[in-house]
């Protein structure tokens, strides 16, 4: 038992000396979000944007934008934001979180959602159809397309939708995930880009968007034939 920490402690290690670089990139992604958010980060107050007004207490989340009073109104199409931000309110509210600091949480941290994961999924990619490249300049190219993912035009548009943003942040793995488990045949890769689906679909846009993602993943991989070396 004693020698179980010293294993741990030296396969971690092994394993940080081996995605040096990978890792590297990672804290870049998270350096620049935060380099990008500084003036949110430091500006007191919280964001109001757009046709997005956020309440002034965090209780008042609960009947925004889950459910409306009104009878007459039908709210069917926000309830699918039930997981995607359902869950993170009630948390905050648990954890006594002020609005401000919420808002704030929400939006920098789906932007580092949406730049981790492209980047990752860049690397993955970009390791597997190009063995020969060196891992640095494959690190490079996945920041680069981090960075061009994570502040496109739309995305700095969506600012404060970051219901939208969840959509928009998690695509990129949805899509993999999708392609990898019907390629493998994994069952749990394919339960868990479901579970992503399930809480990237925050919006009926983004409902709609990544099932074309899924769809275009399944037709691709044509799991329907017998022998896979005759997939397209």
């Amino acid at each position: 038992m004693s020698g179980m920490p010293m294993e741990l402690v030296e396969r971690t290690r092994s394993s940080v000396v081996r995605n040096k670089c990978l890792i590297a990139g990672a804290l870049a992604v998270a350096l620049l979000v935060m380099a990008v958010g500084a003036n949110i980060l430091l500006t007191p107050g919280t964001i109001m944007y757009g046709d997005f007004n956020t309440p002034r207490e965090m209780d008042r989340f609960e009947l925004y934008p889950m459910w409306t009073p009104f009878g007459h109104y039908t709210n069917t199409d926000k309830a699918d934001r039930l997981l995607g931000f359902g869950v993170p309110v009630s948390l905050a509210i648990a954890l006594g979180l002020a609005t401000e600091a919420f808002i704030k949480m929400m939006v920098l941290g789906t932007l580092l959602m949406a730049g981790l994961s492209s980047y990752l999924v860049s690397f993955w990619i970009g390791r597997r159809k190009f063995p020969r490249t060196s891992e640095r300049a494959v690190c490079v190219a996945a920041f680069t397309v981090s960075v061009i993912y994570m502040l496109s035009p739309w995305s700095m548009n969506r600012i404060e939708h970051f219901f939208l943003w969840t959509g928009y942040a998690l695509a990129p793995l949805i899509l993999v995930g999708a392609m990898k488990g019907l390629e493998d045949h994994d069952v749990k890769t394919l339960a868990l880009t479901g579970f992503l689906w399930t809480v990237a679909s925050t919006s009926a846009h983004y409902t709609i968007f990544l099932f074309m993602l899924v769809l275009g993943a399944l037709i691709y991989q044509n799991p329907l034939r017998a022998r896979w070396p005759q997939r397209i």
